[in-house]
């Protein structure tokens, strides 16, 4: 097409324009910290609202102190939410966080609609007034967005297969993705788009839609608790059955179960069948013959628990992740993964004889341990 800048990817909607792009925007969040929390429970309007009026009435600073950072969230700047807050932004340690950033994960992580949260975006980002973005104005919000979800919501690009977690390869992504806006639009590139068309593109694109989904759909400790609660029960209800009235059943009958497999994998939830026949097998023990009730109870819990701390699903959380992963597992007295955080999260892995060096946990190590 002429006009358009490099070479254009795909045509069509509903693929982003390089396998690239899609492999950075594959990846899910959970919401672990007390930070994460305060900022999951504002609401567009007011709260997120107030402070993009506030940060645009002092002339709209690009660089966030942690003074100016705290105000404008409305924390004491010795609030131990802001502090955290900042720190997961402040990645580079400069003593500022950007403030594009921050607004963006305000805004995507607030309650509001997709439609209302794309147009607060897009007032910030249309930094002309004139209804309408730019190329450059475009790539500034994508990379605002995806750069801010990253550092707060512990998302890890490159824990994806095939992903690189180069920031210059991210960069590149993130352009091919502004491309595929505007192709979808047959949009030259140094034309604009229009307020209606970023929404059509984002609810109909599979990848930006389902990318959004992701973020807007990150769920809390207590949140995941309860999605876990419902999961256990749905697995019992397919295991006694099998028992009829017993203490055990078959490994065989487990594994040719189609609603053991529909209750170890939900829809929405990550893992494969062969994962959970290998955690059928982990269950059944030595003799490899039979699976009691108090065995499939710990090995459900288990599953459940690293399913939902292996945001993406490539079978190993990161240590970032291991308070969410044991809280999850046996809160104890932890009212929240926070109170996990350093020597409690590590005596709890080396009490189950795992790594405590730092590194990740594994699936089949996890589940080994815990049954």
């Amino acid at each position: 097409v002429p006009g358009r800048a490099g070479a254009p990817g795909p045509r069509h909607m509903g693929h982003l324009a390089s396998k690239q792009t899609a492999v950075l925007l594959h990846t899910n969040a959970q919401l672990h910290t007390n930070a994460q929390s305060h900022f999951k429970a504002a609401k567009l309007d007011p709260d997120v609202a107030e402070l993009v009026r506030a940060w645009q009435d002092v002339g709209a600073p690009l660089g966030l102190t942690h003074e100016m950072f705290a105000r404008f969230l409305g924390l004491p700047q010795e609030s131990p939410i802001a502090e955290e807050a900042f720190r997961m932004l402040d990645t580079d340690r400069n003593h500022k966080v950007d403030a594009l950033e921050v607004l963006s994960v305000c805004i995507v992580l607030a309650h509001g609609t997709l439609d209302e949260k794309l147009d607060s975006l897009f007032s910030i980002f249309d930094f002309s007034g004139a209804g309408r973005m730019n190329f450059d104005e475009l790539n500034i919000l994508l990379t605002s967005l995806f750069r801010g979800l990253v550092k707060f919501c512990d998302l890890r690009p490159g824990a994806a297969p095939g992903a690189s977690g180069d920031s210059t390869a991210d960069d590149e992504a993130l352009v091919a993705t502004c491309r595929q806006a505007f192709d979808g639009h047959n949009l030259p590139y140094e034309k604009h788009i229009s307020r209606e068309q970023l929404r059509k593109w984002a609810r109909h694109d599979v990848e930006a839609s389902n990318f959004l989904r992701l973020v807007e759909g990150a769920k809390g400790p207590k949140e995941l608790e309860a999605l876990l609660a419902k999961r256990e029960e749905a697995q019992v209800a397919a295991f006694l059955p099998l028992a009829g009235g017993g203490a055990d059943v078959p490994l065989e009958a487990l594994l040719a179960s189609a609603e053991v497999r529909r209750a170890f994998l939900p829809e929405g939830a990550e893992g494969s069948e062969e994962a959970v026949a290998g955690l059928l097998r982990a269950m059944a023990g030595p003799d490899g013959a039979s699976v009691t009730a108090a065995r499939f109870a710990d090995g459900a819990r288990a599953w459940n628990a690293f399913t939902a701390a292996d945001g993406e699903g490539a079978g190993r959380v990161a240590s970032s992740r291991t308070p969410l992963l044991v809280w999850l597992w046996q809160p104890g007295d932890a009212v929240s993964p926070q109170d996990l955080v350093g020597a409690p999260a590590r005596e709890r892995l080396a009490a189950l004889g795992l790594p405590t060096d730092g590194g990740e946990v594994l699936r089949d190590a996890w589940l080994e341990a815990c049954l």
